[in-house]
């Protein structure tokens, strides 16, 4: 399979929760559809939060690479992002946040 270059980066090693959710999401929402983001973050709850972000977004995770201490995550935009406050009126949950 071939590598499929970021059109973004993003490193947010050092952050800790909830700032790599929410640093991820701010990204994504100045996206544009079918752009690739590479995000890289130290953080080890990302390795679970982020690919559920990604799900509740409704964009494509292409790939997670696993390091000493960092974790790689190549997402692709596929949608639009709907304001946090939008998703919290109807679901009484932060979009991010497992159901």
């Amino acid at each position: 399979k071939t590598a499929i270059p970021p059109d973004r980066h993003l490193d947010i090693s050092g952050r800790h929760c909830p700032q790599p959710v929410l640093q991820c999401r701010a990204a994504l929402s100045k996206m544009s559809k079918g752009e690739v983001i590479q995000l890289v973050s130290s953080d080890p709850d990302s390795l679970h939060q982020i690919p559920r972000l990604i799900a509740a977004l409704g964009d494509e995770l292409l790939a997670i690479r696993c390091g000493t201490g960092q974790q790689c995550f190549l997402i692709k935009r596929l949608g639009d992002c709907a304001p946090l406050h939008a998703r919290r009126r109807r679901t009484g949950r932060r979009a991010w946040m497992p159901h």
